[in-house]
């Protein structure tokens, strides 16, 4: 009975039931074989009986040839029986334990990345030792299976297709997200993303390496080194700025370096490639007015950028202005050189052009109102550049802002005349003296001289625009009024 204990059908032999041995064994080996067939250990509990069954059978048969047989004083088969039955236990127990240890080493494998290790004990597990029965056959084949598709992730990146390896590895930490390996998953997928945006930024393809560089910042379940993800993001916004030539994106690119990533190696090297772009732009454009918005791009950059052209770039959009201004009065488009001069006064007022663009203004206005060429006059040296006098006498209660251009430029302002009449009928004598109205007094060069009043705010009064033929040895007086019918 002992010895059927084994599971080996041995008491069959020691009763000298040959066939019955061979017959209990043989259906011993099926029943292994079919467990092993059927994955046992996915549904241990029916094959734990039937073993069960089997066994208690088997002993119960040999106990009931044995009652039949003379009884023998003899110890030994007992004794053996105990042994045999001692061996199949730890027989067990140390096959049970060795299932135990595949399986342990292939997680210690797994947790390393080592899933060529991994699936190898796995394998054992679900080979060898499937008899065990344990739910540890189930679990290795599971972590087999995380660990295939992480290894098939890999060959799919290899083959040229990193988009899908990423999303492969999305996929394999959202549903295994406490698996051993899912830190070594997320490194992997860093890994992937790096690699990738660092092919599309060397093929200077900027845009895909840029995506994928703050894909990479902002997927959680990626595990960067953040300080390198940021330096190589700002290194490709660098690149991008200094091989794509337009002028927008160059600065567009070096705004957000210093701005966004002011703290990466490459930051440092903004100024020094905004001076480039800077000469670059000067040389490329063809007239000063062209270079007039690319200045404007320049001067409303980040103030950190610009250090290195903080000493020329004044200077350059002083003169482009200038420049522009002038051009447009020399072509009789006076009224796109006024807002010129007026922005480069408002600018530069200390400009040593100054003086020059302020009579410029001054003779543009006048020429835009009266509809009369005027060449451009000096620059303005004050009211009194000749000889001639030439009084302006107000005879109107509202002050008066008087343009005069000719040889030279003037402007001033008659203040309002208290007293005096608001206007006058046609035809009635005007300004009939000028005693105690209020005056300018100018002493010009000769030359004809073409004048302009501004629009009074107050007033419903018409601007008036007109002649004076400035003469020598003859004093020359200007009464302006108001005159309505």
């Amino acid at each position: 009975m002992l010895l059927n204990l084994t599971g080996l059908a041995i008491g069959y032999g020691y009763l000298g039931r040959g066939r019955r041995a061979a017959a209990h064994l043989t259906v011993t080996v099926a029943l292994v074989c079919a467990a092993f067939a059927t994955g046992a250990a996915a549904n241990p509990w029916p094959w734990r009986v039937v073993g069960a069954y089997w066994l208690a059978w088997q002993v119960a048969d040999a106990w009931w040839l044995a009652a039949g047989t003379p009884k023998r004083r003899d110890v030994r088969p007992v004794a053996a029986g105990l042994v045999l039955v001692a061996a199949v236990v730890a027989g067990l127990l140390s096959y049970g334990a060795a299932g135990r240890d595949a399986y342990a080493d292939g997680r210690a494998a797994q947790a390393d990345g080592d899933c060529a290790t991994a699936v190898d004990r796995y394998d054992q597990v679900t080979g060898p030792y499937e008899l065990t029965l344990s739910p540890i056959v189930a679990r290795a084949a599971a972590a087999r299976a995380v660990c295939l598709e992480f290894v098939a992730a890999g060959v799919i990146e290899r083959m040229g297709d990193p988009a899908d390896a990423i999303d492969r590895l999305h996929a394999l930490l959202d549903r295994h997200p406490f698996d051993p390996l899912a830190p070594v998953v997320a490194t992997e997928l860093t890994r992937t993303y790096l690699t990738s945006a660092r092919k599309h930024r060397d093929a200077m393809e900027f845009t895909d390496a840029i995506d994928l560089y703050r894909t990479l910042l902002a997927d959680r379940a990626a595990r960067p080194d953040r300080r390198l993800v940021r330096a190589e993001l700002a290194a490709t916004y660098f690149a991008e700025s200094q091989n794509l030539g337009d002028l927008t994106t160059v600065l567009a690119d070096l705004t957000l370096i210093v701005s966004e990533f002011g703290d990466t190696p490459v930051a440092a090297k903004a100024p020094a490639a905004v001076a480039a772009a800077f000469a670059t732009a000067e040389q490329a454009q063809a007239g000063p007015c062209e270079m007039l918005p690319t200045l404007d791009q320049f001067a409303a950059l980040d103030q950190r950028l610009i250090t290195a052209i903080a000493g020329q770039l004044p200077a350059s959009r002083a003169r482009a202005t200038m420049q522009c201004a002038v051009s447009d009065y020399d072509a009789g488009d006076y009224t796109g050189a006024t807002p010129l001069f007026e922005a480069f006064l408002a600018a530069y007022p200390t400009d040593g052009a100054a003086p020059q663009a302020y009579s410029a203004l001054i003779a543009a206005r006048v020429a835009a109102a009266s509809g009369i060429p005027l060449p451009m006059p000096p620059p303005y040296s004050g009211n009194t550049p000749g000889d001639i006098s030439v009084t302006f006498f107000n005879d109107s209660p509202q002050e008066t802002h008087v343009l005069l251009a000719g040889p030279t430029a003037h402007e001033f302002v008659l203040p309002a005349c208290g007293g005096c009449r608001a206007e006058y009928s046609y035809g009635e004598q005007t300004c009939p003296t000028t005693e105690g109205r209020p005056a300018v007094n100018l002493r010009l060069p000769a030359g004809m001289y073409y004048f302009t009043t501004l629009p009074n705010p107050t007033s419903d009064v018409a601007t008036l625009s007109d002649s004076l033929a400035v003469d020598p040895f003859f004093e020359h007086t200007m009464c302006l009024f108001v005159q309505r019918g």
